[in-house]
């Protein structure tokens, strides 16, 4: 079952991949300006080691949600291209503001 869904995650970045692909030899796409190319970065991979302390300047919270709910964050967040936390902070920031 979970190589089921992980294929699936596949197929459809594949789709979205050969779908940029063919656009942008159809010329969909208008160039805005020309390339800026920056500094060569080295960018560490994977989580950080239990040693290293927490960079975030903003306090983590965690809470268990319904499962209902949980569905419908998801489906909420990948419909607006937004992480799931972007969208509690906006529910939450909105419910205390009322």
């Amino acid at each position: 079952m979970r190589e089921d869904i992980e294929r699936s995650v596949v197929d459809s970045d594949e789709d979205r991949y050969t779908e940029m692909a063919l656009a942008l030899e159809r010329g969909d796409f208008e160039r805005v300006g020309e390339p800026e190319y920056g500094p060569r970065v080295s960018i560490r991979m994977g989580r950080p080691t239990g040693r290293s302390k927490a960079r975030g300047v903003t306090p983590i919270r965690s809470f268990r949600l319904p499962t209902e709910l949980t569905a419908e964050l998801d489906r909420r967040a990948e419909a607006e291209h937004v992480p799931t936390s972007e969208l509690v902070r906006r529910a939450l920031a909105e419910f205390l503001n009322d």
